[in-house]
């Protein structure tokens, strides 16, 4: 639990959490209720839902993402992400977590494993500052060449044209 991270990490110490989107209110509750226990509250932000520029303003003020799902089909807000340049941090349930992990784009974490520990991964990727950096400028220029609109279109474009040759 990412919470329990925060709150059992002393690298973390000085550490914030921004959470965006929402949810159920009791559901919220219960986790603001959680973080006060914890005694991380002044440490975690609820956001709630952002729109688009919001979202890409907390974005690019942000150091990096964490998405340690047990299961996640696709992930498009890491890719969101990792379109702003920020490394990602994602559980091996996150389908995208080959792709970050071939790529070099932050770091995958099995959260199954005995010796996993979710805190200690954050740590390591936060506290290596020229390696979040790198893993930043490759993150946006893999989502130009692969996940924009124009990559997209032109991909299209070539499977359409070898679909229409072939017939």
């Amino acid at each position: 639990h990412i919470f329990s991270a925060l709150a059992d990490t002393p690298q973390l110490n000085a550490t914030h959490l921004l959470i965006a989107g929402s949810g159920e209110s009791q559901y919220e509750r219960s986790l603001q209720h959680l973080c006060e226990q914890l005694g991380i509250a002044k440490r975690v932000h609820f956001l709630g839902f952002l729109k688009d520029a919001e979202k890409r303003q907390v974005l690019l003020g942000s150091d990096l993402y964490v998405l340690p799902s047990a299961s996640e089909n696709f992930g498009i807000s890491v890719l969101e992400a990792l379109n702003a340049g920020l490394p990602s941090l994602v559980s091996t349930g996150v389908a995208l977590h080959d792709l970050v992990a071939r790529e070099s784009l932050g770091g995958v974490i099995d959260l199954d494993a005995p010796s996993a520990n979710l805190g200690d991964s954050i740590a390591l990727l936060l506290n290596n500052p020229e390696g979040l950096e790198k893993m930043a400028t490759k993150a946006r220029i893999y989502t130009q060449e692969h996940y924009s609109w124009d990559s997209i279109a032109t991909g299209l474009n070539a499977l359409y044209t070898r679909v229409v040759k072939a017939n």
